[in-house]
């Protein structure tokens, strides 16, 4: 979720091609639903990403209480979209009370003479609703693989916290797989015959 041209699409398209994943699928409908099949720790979990920018009627209705985490995402060098990111945390937590993992995500770090928002302001939102923070370049894929990482700790602290430890926003040593052979991630296309062990869905708009 986040204001336009924030660099939601770019995140996306970044999680869909991390050579840190040993396995994962593209899948696209008619929703501008997207699956991505990951395998951390030795356990695969595939992921289900909702771009509600294109489908801002499923906010007022009931898919967000499906969903098992959302990326809140705005950017740095413009007032406004972290404006429109506090509305979005302010709707999810306090009207539609929803206790699911939210990252709020600080794109666009790269702009540093334009940052606008200072790092502790926007960790000070993030506290405030109860929020992970993480700082990100969708353009140089900076802190990229870690927040999807991050994100995916966060989805199982909530659904199994008695497994997960404290998480953060570091890569498992040794946790990700990495991929071999000449082919590199070409060769890991479309496995959608793998059954994961673990479902959740995740949105980002």
């Amino acid at each position: 979720m986040g204001a336009d041209a924030v660099g939601k699409t770019a995140l996306t398209n970044q999680f869909m091609t991390s050579e840190l994943l040993c396995s994962f699928d593209i899948e696209n409908d008619e929703l501008d639903e997207q699956t991505l099949t990951v395998v951390i720790d030795n356990e695969e979990s595939t992921l289900e990403f909702i771009d509600f920018s294109k489908h801002k009627e499923d906010i007022e209705r009931n898919t967000c209480h499906a969903c098992d985490a959302f990326i809140v995402v705005f950017s740095v060098h413009e007032r406004q979209s972290f404006d429109v990111a506090t509305k979005y945390l302010t709707y999810l937590r306090n009207e539609l009370f929803i206790d699911r993992a939210i990252i709020l995500v600080a794109n666009k770090v790269d702009l540093v003479r334009k940052r606008q928002i200072a790092s502790e302001e926007a960790k000070q939102l993030a506290i405030k609703y109860n929020c992970k923070y993480t700082e990100t370049s969708a353009t140089f894929n900076h802190q990229v693989d870690e927040l999807l990482v991050g994100v995916l700790k966060q989805i199982k602290l909530k659904l199994s916290p008695e497994v997960v430890d404290k998480s953060t926003f570091e890569i498992p040593k040794g946790g990700v797989k990495q991929s071999k052979g000449p082919k590199g991630l070409l060769s890991k296309l479309f496995r959608r015959k793998s059954k994961p062990v673990n479902e959740v869905v995740l949105d980002l708009d």
